[in-house]
């Protein structure tokens, strides 16, 4: 019996796919685009709003530190609806800087702006600082529930810079470690909104989860 071996390669044709073929698979990816992006815009935007609470924070940290360690009041300002902020020396309406109040003739304060931002200084030779929030998220909301303490002082004053812009009431930092009692909302331009909590006796700030804008401004005291 006698088998016959073919040792020569079959000669198969690849088939080459068709123009339907090619745009469904396309049609799958661009949906599965779809359903991925908004999750992953999503959360970028998310970390970014939290990075900013995070410097906030930070800066709060800071400036309590500061303000007990020179013995000098410090307030946190920043211009409404945008991410620039200020941190400088207080010195107004008859308090001095170390949170005491002062008579005109022993309290030498200047106007001085800088980038828009109020700056009040005295003869206390104390740096002040100026930043700017991450790109794409802005200072939303502010509410401060003010001690007789800060009810001493005149906040008030020169509250419109000379560029036309408003800046926020201040919040305080005063040399026996204690500050301002106050919420604020920093939020991103796609609507999401974080809060910050200060405790003014002991200084603590704690920071929601992101939420709608609507719904962070309504965190509990």
């Amino acid at each position: 019996m006698c088998f016959a071996i073919n040792l020569k390669p079959e000669n198969r044709q690849r088939r080459a796919y068709t123009l339907w073929e090619v745009m469904l698979v396309l049609v799958i990816l661009v949906l599965m685009a779809s359903l991925a992006g908004p999750s992953l815009f999503g959360s970028l935007e998310r970390r970014q709003l939290m990075r900013a609470a995070d410097v906030v924070r930070i800066e709060w940290s800071r400036t309590r530190v500061k303000a007990i360690t020179k013995g000098i009041t410090y307030a946190f300002r920043f211009q409404n609806d945008s991410g620039s902020y200020s941190i400088v020396p207080w010195v107004s309406g008859g308090m001095s800087a170390t949170g005491e109040v002062a008579s005109a003739s022993n309290v030498d304060s200047t106007r001085q702006p800088s980038a828009g931002a109020l700056q009040e200084t005295s003869n206390v030779q104390a740096p002040s600082f100026y930043d700017e929030l991450p790109a794409g998220i802005y200072f939303a909301s502010f509410d401060r529930v003010s001690s007789s303490r800060e009810l001493a002082i005149d906040t008030t004053r020169d509250m419109t810079s000379s560029a036309g812009e408003t800046e926020s009431e201040p919040i305080f930092f005063f040399p026996d470690g204690r500050t301002s009692t106050a919420n604020l909302v920093v939020a991103s331009e796609e609507g999401l909104g974080v809060t910050l909590s200060l405790r003014g006796l002991t200084g603590v700030t704690r920071v929601t989860e992101p939420a709608k804008l609507e719904d962070a401004g309504n965190a509990p005291n």
